[in-house]
């Protein structure tokens, strides 16, 4: 069940108890009886409502199964077969087995830009590296492609939610 779905209903439910508690102990004062239920639902709300906010963030996974969040840090590598996705999860950057780098919108099978490194090899791996270029490397530890950013300070690449793939400065 939806987080939000289970908060707003826990709410609910303390609400029209307290309602009950209180018509069944004869309450006379209606708007108080409505302020007194209204606390333990302000109080489920503002407990309940950070949990059910977590649910619509994208969790940064491991690479346990194929998903590295939506940055690579210097020295760090993405290798064949894992992605990064963007924050909002609508775009990936995928290091395919074949050995060519792409990003494409999620659920669309079509790239929107490649690293055009198919046949550099399969297996290649993706590299941001310490001098800020970030760079695809082929099984054999040799570049097939690189973004020309050597010396400009990077020190991590984002997958941005517009769909851009960008080096950023610290």
């Amino acid at each position: 069940m939806k987080r939000w779905l289970v908060t707003v209903t826990v709410a609910l439910v303390w609400f029209g108890i307290c309602w009950l508690v209180l018509a069944v102990i004869d309450w006379q004062d209606t708007g108080t009886e409505v302020g007194v239920s209204a606390v333990p639902l302000v109080i489920s709300l503002a407990v309940l409502g950070p949990w059910a906010e977590q649910a619509r963030k994208p969790k940064n996974v491991g690479p346990l199964d194929g998903q590295y969040g939506d940055e690579l840090r210097a020295g760090a590598t993405l290798p064949a077969g894992h992605s990064l996705y963007s924050e909002d999860r609508s775009y990936r950057l995928d290091m395919q087995k074949d050995g060519n780098l792409v990003v494409r919108k999620v659920g669309n099978r079509f790239a929107s830009w490649s690293s055009k490194t198919t046949r550099k090899g399969a297996n290649n791996y993706l590299k941001m590296q310490e001098d800020g270029n970030l760079v695809v490397y082929t099984s054999e530890h040799r570049p097939a492609w690189d973004s020309g950013t050597a010396g400009k300070g990077g020190d991590v690449v984002t997958m941005q939610n517009d769909g851009n793939l960008v080096i950023y400065a610290p």
